[in-house]
């Protein structure tokens, strides 16, 4: 994802529905992931253990997406948020709206438009939206096991191993 959005960003498609192409990436990653994993350990899993190792993924995911998005924006785009500022104020400016009104809605966003803040909104984002996801991942790929079958400790471990008492 991270190729993704650099390459993008250098062939200045970043403000593109292509940036929206990392979601059904993850998403794949994810449903193929478990559906292994449901695999190795006897074509069962149980919901919860199985959200919460999704989770897990999504706070990795969330915290490199963090980090990337501060070196982004420091090293490699330290210009890129001033860019889009006035790109905005145009858009304002074309629309006809009182410079004053344009010039409070600058002054507003300027404020929100640091490293540090947008760091922490992608953060946060991520783990909403790939949180949803995961939770819909889980529910649809999860399969119980029938009454009566031992699922062993298989969720003690991650990534889990096969039960041999169940091969």
């Amino acid at each position: 994802m991270i190729v993704l959005s650099l390459t993008l960003y250098l062939v200045d498609m970043n403000n593109t529905a292509l940036n929206y192409l990392s979601y059904p990436i993850i998403i794949g990653i994810a449903v193929y992931g478990v559906k292994k994993w449901r695999e190795d350990n006897g074509g069962y899993l149980k919901f919860g253990p199985t959200y919460s190792h999704l989770i897990i993924q999504t706070l990795g995911y969330s915290v490199l997406i963090t980090i990337w998005t501060l070196i982004f924006m420091q090293v490699i785009a330290p210009g890129l948020m001033e860019d889009q500022m006035l790109i905005q104020q145009a858009k304002m400016e074309e629309q006809g709206m009182d410079p004053a009104q344009v010039e409070m809605a600058m002054s507003m966003a300027r404020k929100f438009a640091n490293p540090g803040f947008i760091a922490i909104a992608a953060l946060i984002g991520n783990m909403l939206i790939f949180g949803i996801i995961h939770l819909i991942v889980a529910a649809i790929v999860k399969k119980d096991p029938p009454i009566g079958y031992d699922l062993g400790d298989q969720f003690q471990q991650f990534p889990p191993q096969n039960n041999p008492s169940q091969a």
